[in-house]
């Protein structure tokens, strides 16, 4: 094993783990860096993958150019807060280290106490990656069942909205959106097409949130979306695969929100507001929105 002179940093959260622990990259980066300077490391790169999944290594861009150094012989190891920080996927904790034993980079987990040069170390490493999924799979359920409860009680779980802004968790009417989403449903009333409402806002100037063009998905998603009447929809779809398109579709939760948190529109074309807003199930999603 060559002599450590120079060490990667590699921290990692995710949005459901920083939702439920408080994990915090800075803090991560805080305790490796005074670890470094305990041992009298230098540090070669720090690697950060915060809101992402520990589920896949493949889509962490910061994990993927971080492995691209190993093969590159820029550092003698990488540093880690915990294991779990690496990956909570077993097979590809496992895989990691396989490739870092290759390129003899050594792996360090300021945390866990073990070396995974010795066969006894490799078998810790192993009982700690599998306790790591195991939590994984815990949190991500927990999660899970914290956001459904909350929609049962009429909060909102987060998300962008057109029309509203995110404040402390509290969906706040943005006026000049709200105008915009008023004149969308006005439009669809009077009986015009998707496709004529998109042109017509296009062509007046208006803009998405993302100062985008508005798009013919987009005025169905808005039109689709019950939150303008003040109702949470939960759970509209579960176990969506991208690759391969495939939906299990769920009974959806239709719930009146928390007006603490949820403050409904108020569009001013008839007494029911509920009448303009007509689920569009025929105008197909390329993926689920909850």
């Amino acid at each position: 094993m060559n002599e450590i002179k120079s060490v990667a940093i590699y921290c990692r959260v995710s949005t459901e783990e920083q939702a439920s622990e408080g994990y915090s990259i800075s803090a991560q980066l805080q305790t490796l860096r005074q670890y470094t300077s305990l041992y009298g490391w230098q540090i070669a790169e720090e690697y950060v993958d915060e809101g992402i999944s520990g589920k896949d290594i493949k889509g962490r861009p910061a994990m993927q150019r971080l492995i691209s150094d190993v093969e590159k012989d820029k550092f003698q190891a990488v540093l880690v807060w915990k294991i779990s920080r690496l990956s909570r996927n077993m097979l590809d904790t496992l895989v990691l280290l396989d490739k870092f034993e290759e390129y003899d980079v050594k792996f360090i987990s300021y945390s866990e106490n073990f070396d995974t040069s010795s066969p006894i170390g490799k078998l810790v490493v192993q009982l700690m990656a599998s306790i790591a999924e195991m939590e994984r799979n815990t949190l991500s359920e927990n999660v899970k069942l914290g956001m459904t409860q909350r929609a049962k009680e009429g909060s909102w779980n987060g998300g962008v909205v057109f029309g509203y802004d995110s404040l402390e968790k509290k969906l706040v009417i943005n006026p000049k959106e709200a105008e915009i989403v008023q004149l969308i449903f006005t439009l669809y009333v009077e009986g015009k097409g998707l496709k004529a409402i998109a042109n017509h806002l296009n062509k007046a100037g208006y803009r998405t949130k993302r100062d985008k063009h508005f798009s013919i998905n987009g005025i169905a998603t808005i039109l689709d979306n019950q939150v303008y009447i003040g109702k949470i929809r939960w759970l509209q779809v579960e176990n969506w695969d991208k690759k391969e398109g495939v939906e299990k579709m769920r009974t959806p939760l239709s719930l009146r929100g928390n007006t603490k948190q949820l403050s409904p529109m108020s569009f001013g074309i008839s007494s029911k507001p509920e009448d303009k807003v007509n689920p569009l199930s025929s105008v197909s999603r390329m993926s689920p929105s909850y």
